[in-house]
């Protein structure tokens, strides 16, 4: 299975609330099952209905969202299960905790993945209690609650795994290029409706291919780790400090005022470059060696060159290439 799964709220909500509709009708429909012909299956089955239809309707699922639909799933199953005849056979009911358990764990903050752990368990437990004969010393309590938990923690570490895959560089840590976009363009976005520019510089490391060959890709691998390192340093803030790939990077700042002649905020923009390039002076210490590291720049700024990542990076990425070519700094 996709570990996609594990992160699209939309995506699981549709096949957590399908499964909800065809086991809880089946319940209800079933002869001898603990929710035959009882209202309260009826009922967990119309809201995991009315969850589908949501999932259905939404085209993003945020977190105020999120929260509401957790709590109406969580609703429906505890009235199955305290609606359901008693016996042993209404533990059926309580393999819904962890799938909930896993839909709620789908958030940013492991505390906030905790605390509806902590929900979910007292519903668990509000449930057991209204059946008051599933297992005799409270057995199913602790059987939900370790269930419930576990699932949690599982749910949340593939999710930020996952989630770090598609927006992070591995090796250096920094934003992907993805990434980068995922996180720069509402910054731009914010900084132009405020009557500022968000400039984007691109850099690239002069020679970076020699000392590959004379080192060996491990040690290039380690500057590139010490350049993203120096980049995260860049004193304007906010800064957002991305690796494109290969030895080529970007770092977004946002709010700045230029000048309105033009001239005088070319030379600003040219000023922020060298500002961004002095983070990197070296020598640096890699593997026993003293590696100098020059780099080259091209800038652009937004909304003059561009009024998003997408149509920044070409400038940016023109002036990178007309800055080798005559060979500038930025």
């Amino acid at each position: 299975m996709s570990l996609s799964f594990f992160t699209d709220r939309r995506l699981f909500l549709i096949v957590l609330s399908t499964v909800g509709i065809v086991a809880f009708t089946a319940l209800a429909l079933l002869p001898g099952s603990p929710g035959q012909d009882r209202l309260a299956t009826w009922l967990a089955a119309a809201i995991s209905a009315a969850n589908l239809l949501a999932a259905m309707l939404l085209a993003r699922i945020g977190p105020r969202a999120h929260q509401l639909l957790v709590f109406s799933s969580l609703l429906a199953v505890t009235i199955a299960l305290g609606g359901s005849d008693s016996g042993r056979d209404s533990d059926l009911y309580l393999l819904w905790y962890f799938w909930i358990a896993a839909y709620a764990a789908m958030v940013v903050r492991l505390r906030v993945a905790l605390l509806h752990a902590l929900v979910i368990s007292a519903s668990a437990v509000l449930g057991v209690a209204l059946k008051g004969d599933l297992y005799p010393g409270g057995a199913a309590v602790v059987m939900a609650i370790v269930t419930i938990v576990a699932t949690t923690l599982v749910t949340f570490w593939v999710g930020r795994w996952n989630h770090l895959l598609i927006v992070r560089d591995l090796l250096t840590g920094l934003a992907n290029r993805s990434g980068l976009a995922h996180a720069a363009q509402p910054a731009i976005a914010a900084a132009v409706a405020d009557g500022r520019h968000a400039v984007l510089v691109l850099l690239d490391i002069n020679r970076f291919r020699e000392v590959n060959d004379a080192l060996g890709h491990p040690a290039g691998d380690r500057l590139l780790q010490v350049v993203a390192m120096q980049l995260r340093n860049v004193a304007t803030d906010p800064a957002l400090v991305g690796r494109l790939g290969g030895d080529e990077f970007a770092v977004v700042l946002c709010g700045l005022e230029l000048p309105d002649e033009p001239a005088a905020a070319h030379e600003h923009l040219r000023a922020i470059g060298r500002t961004v390039i002095r983070q990197l002076r070296g020598p640096f210490r890699i593997d026993g060696v003293d590696v100098e590291v020059e780099a080259s720049a091209g800038v652009a700024a937004a909304p003059t060159h561009g009024t998003t990542l997408g149509t920044l990076l070409p400038a940016a990425d023109a002036a990178l290439h007309a800055a080798a070519r005559e060979s500038e700094r930025v």
